[in-house]
């Protein structure tokens, strides 16, 4: 309304306030008008202005509102799927350790739509665990190339560094489990020390009945070197 009036204030024909004013009464509501017309269409015309900034800045906020309530839903939906994915993963560096330790013939399957998921979530992340969960997807690509290389090298290569390999990405994926099931609010961002790789070889090797098998203790031993020799700290 308040431009509508500005509007009509510049097509009136002034020449009419000047001839109410030039009468008897030069303090009539006409006459002032005639006088500050400069000013008071000034202040009408900054009053729009102001409104409509401030109608512009409410529509921005309101979509910048929205935009968040969008990265937030997608971000507890990227995190829904991480324990699953987490498992996921690492089920299959289990079946690597398998495959080499047992010299298997069939390549584990690769979890494809797992490691998808954890690139989807990068973008809904905090910078210290996206650059953690960066960190584990290159190295996988990397580990990934290494296996081929061992199991087309037929032994050639030494089966140690794929151990230590193995060790090594499937701490990297445990460092990720109290994060994807929300224990933990980020992804802590240090180096892994000798202690988060002796807790791989458990978790890799599970739980071995040495009375059983003595030669159990023997193996875990020999992995708990190759990560002592490898590993300063």
């Amino acid at each position: 309304m308040v431009a509508i009036l500005c509007m009509v204030l510049g097509i009136i024909d002034l020449r009419l306030f000047q001839h109410v004013a030039e009468m008897d009464n030069p303090f009539s509501i006409i006459a002032f008008i005639y006088t500050w017309q400069t000013l008071i269409s000034g202040v009408l015309a900054l009053t729009a202005a102001m409104g409509t900034i401030h109608v512009m800045n409410l529509q921005r906020r309101d979509e910048w509102v929205k935009h968040n309530d969008r990265i937030y839903r997608s971000s507890l939906s990227a995190r829904a799927k991480m324990p699953d994915a987490i498992d996921d993963i690492s089920l299959y560096f289990k079946a690597c350790f398998e495959f080499i330790k047992e010299g298997l013939s069939d390549f584990p399957k690769q979890p494809e739509k797992s490691i998808n998921v954890l690139k989807e979530s990068i973008q809904f992340l905090d910078n210290n665990s996206a650059e953690m969960i960066y960190e584990l997807i290159v190295f996988y690509q990397i580990y990934n190339a290494r296996l081929k290389s061992h199991s087309e090298s037929r032994g050639t290569v030494d089966k140690d560094d794929i151990y230590f390999d193995t060790i090594k990405i499937n701490s990297m994926n445990l460092n990720i489990f109290d994060f994807a099931r929300n224990r933990e609010k980020v992804i802590s961002k240090r180096k892994l020390n000798r202690d988060d790789l002796k807790r791989s070889i458990i978790d890799l090797i599970g739980f071995m009945n040495w009375n059983l098998n003595p030669a159990n203790k023997d193996f875990e031993k020999h992995l708990e070197c190759i990560v002592e020799i490898r590993c300063p700290s």
